[in-house]
């Protein structure tokens, strides 16, 4: 499986289409959910997009609008605007390298992505119908065009730092793939720099630069995202520990509270208490 297949499978990136068809008027998105993000579709018309961080911009064309990490944001149509807007959750863990440097928010034209072309068509045709299994295929659609999109943004390296920066690098490449796929390895530098087809100092360096931490730091943290998506899933402690290549809870619990700031035990409690304020 390869590597942006494995993460979407791991954050179980879900979305979820919640309206469809023409807006005239304002609707507001606040940050409620940590684990969310949006997903907005401009079919026709225009789309006046308003964030706390960056200034109202006006869209004039068909394009997609991912909001990846939840920002407060507004949106604004007029009466020929026909729109498609999606939740898109995250689980696995809130250690997630795919958000982690993504802006505020992404706008991909229509027609600087062409690739996005066939599942758009069938997004817009499905939105505007109203056959039977509507609501499930737009999920699925949905799921589809996320995929794309990250897809995309590797491809075209719009991302200069991260995950998606290492994946649209040749030879760091294989190295973020190995890590990935066998979080229970203990990897030495000189065995990653070999993957990488480097020098020790050149790949640490160039590892560095790409994804804006060490080689370490940022297998750490891959560990302990993978623990919490196995401690969401109800599995004992000293399993996943193990799991996660950490032959003593102690050394597991250390890495832990370095990379969320408390204890495995406390971070299970606070994701309950999370969810109780959810319901």
């Amino acid at each position: 499986m390869d590597l942006l297949s494995q993460l979407m499978k791991h954050f179980s990136i879900r979305t979820g289409v919640f309206y469809s068809g023409h807006l005239c008027g304002i609707s507001s998105f606040q940050a409620e959910h940590h684990n969310r993000g949006h997903l907005h579709v401009l079919n026709a018309g225009e789309l006046i997009l308003t964030s706390a961080n960056e200034k109202a911009q006006k869209l004039t064309e068909p394009c997609i609008v991912y909001v990846p990490n939840n920002t407060p944001h507004r949106i604004e149509g007029s009466e020929t605007t026909e729109l498609v807007c999606a939740n898109v959750d995250y689980r696995g863990g809130q250690i997630n390298p795919l958000l982690s440097v993504l802006p505020d928010i992404i706008v991909i034209p229509f027609n600087a992505a062409p690739n996005l072309t066939p599942v758009l068509d069938m997004l817009s045709s499905e939105s505007s119908g109203n056959g039977i299994g509507q609501e499930f295929l737009l999920d699925k659609l949905s799921d589809t065009l996320m995929a794309l999109i990250f897809r995309y943004l590797i491809e075209e390296k719009q991302i200069e730092h991260g995950l998606f920066a290492a994946l649209a690098h040749p030879r760091l490449a294989p190295v973020m793939t190995a890590i990935h796929q066998l979080p229970t390895r203990h990897f030495h530098l000189n065995e990653l720099a070999s993957l990488a087809a480097m020098s020790r100092t050149q790949f640490i360096e160039t590892f560095k630069q790409a994804v804006g931490e060490t080689p370490g730091d940022y297998v750490q943290k891959w560990r302990v995202s993978v623990a919490q998506s196995l401690l969401l899933q109800n599995k004992p402690l000293n399993w996943v520990s193990d799991e996660v290549g950490y032959h003593s809870y102690s050394g597991f619990s250390r890495a832990f509270q370095n990379v969320s700031g408390m204890s495995p035990r406390q971070w299970i409690q606070s994701q309950k208490e999370d969810e109780l304020k959810a319901s």
